[in-house]
């Protein structure tokens, strides 16, 4: 049996290596619609708080009892609308989930589409600040996948589970990117 010398032991490993590891599939292209999210939560934030700011104002003139409802009421909502489209613009470099549900029904939902920006960052800080205080946490390693996460590069490489299962054609898609 001829020994190997230790210089051709590296190769060895690496063909090894090659043959229990599959060849890297291409990533697939992230539609043009998912990279501008953010751009819908923000104008929905800000048609909120122009709405409601609109009421408020016309409410503000009708007296002091309008005065008081406006503030008691639309204050809280025109704030809600202004928070939205802050998180709107913050989330614009933030990674996205989407989520598309083709149910292979023909009656209503046959499609369920939903977006949700990824706060990992601001996650990943609230755990260390505050995760002292909650025993449970101590005993996880929670933090440090979100800092990995919040690390990884989603817009150049995105994550992407597609489930095509059933006869009817029910399909899962989940973009992380």
């Amino acid at each position: 049996m001829p020994r190997l010398s230790p210089l051709a032991e590296p190769a060895t490993r690496a063909e090894a290596k090659a043959d229990v590891l599959p060849p890297r599939a291409p990533s697939p292209a992230i539609p043009r619609s998912f990279r501008y999210a953010w751009v819908a939560l923000t104008a929905a934030g800000a048609a909120l708080a122009l709405l409601f700011s609109a009421v408020f104002i016309g409410l503000w003139t009708t007296g002091w009892f309008g005065a008081f409802l406006s503030v008691l009421c639309l204050s809280p909502l025109t704030l809600l609308g202004v928070a939205i489209a802050a998180i709107g613009l913050i989330s614009a470099q933030a990674p996205w989930a989407h989520v598309r549900i083709d149910t292979g029904e023909e009656r209503w939902p046959r499609r369920i589409n939903l977006s949700v920006p990824l706060p990992l960052r601001p996650v990943g800080w609230l755990i260390r600040v505050f995760g002292r205080f909650i025993p449970a946490l101590q005993r996880t390693v929670v933090d440090d996948v979100l800092a990995v996460l919040s690390q990884a590069d989603f817009k150049n490489e995105p994550f992407i589970v597609d489930v095509h299962e059933g006869k009817n054609g029910e399909r899962v898609q989940i973009v992380v990117g």
